[in-house]
């Protein structure tokens, strides 16, 4: 019953982050990264570390944007062709730190090499990354609300067992209840047999006995 509790408890706390409010502020900011400061672009969260990172791994996969690897700490996808920000192809590079129910994303987009943009450089391509970050907010609120749904439907199917195991162990206690009861009458009706012949015995006694008189 303990670990039922433990169950609806860790539910409710996802549930209500499903439903809180989300931080959307991308903006542009310079990062350390290939040895240098680079342009990137950066979106705080009010989501856990691993929520954010699981949904944006999801959702760029859907976009499209082929194999992932890794380099200095960040998910890497090089020579992209990433439709909802340019038709040329790009390298993206995407990192999300974390602490607690806060997170933050930094996404670095080149045109090759070291050749990272922002707004001066190709503001048509910053501000739709930017759009792309601010909107992921949708994709991060339906990502966490699946998880919510999945750990809803945990709980249920553990609860069910618990009513299953308590309806068995109940059934099974009755079974016995019903197994003593019919103990209790069948040694009821032996006890009334013994006592009948003991009754009777002692009738015939008392016969023997007038008879020697």
């Amino acid at each position: 019953m303990k670990n039922l509790f433990k169950s609806l408890a860790a539910a409710a706390f996802i549930v209500t982050a499903a439903t809180s409010s989300f931080a959307q502020n991308a903006h542009e900011g310079r990062v350390q990264f290939m040895k240098s400061d680079q342009n990137a672009v950066i979106a705080d969260y009010d989501l856990p570390k691993n929520i954010i990172e699981d949904a944006l791994k999801e959702r760029l996969e859907k976009a499209g944007l082929g194999k992932r690897s890794s380099e200095k700490g960040f998910m890497a996808y090089r020579g992209a062709t990433w439709t909802e920000i340019g038709t040329d192809k790009m390298d993206i590079y995407v990192k999300v730190d974390g602490k607690g129910n806060m997170s933050t994303i930094t996404m670095l987009v080149s045109k090759g090499y070291d050749n990272f943009i922002n707004s001066a450089s190709d503001p048509e391509k910053t501000q739709k990354v930017q759009a792309f970050l601010n909107s992921f907010i949708k994709d991060a609120r339906l990502y966490n609300l699946k998880l919510s749904i999945l750990a809803q439907e945990d709980v249920i199917k553990k609860a069910e067992k618990d009513l299953k195991s308590s309806v068995d162990s109940g059934d099974k206690l009755q079974k016995d209840k019903d197994k003593v009861e019919k103990q209790i009458a069948d040694n009821k009706s032996e006890q009334d047999k013994k006592q009948s012949a003991i009754d009777a015995a002692k009738v015939k006694l008392e016969e023997l006995k007038r008879e020697i008189m």
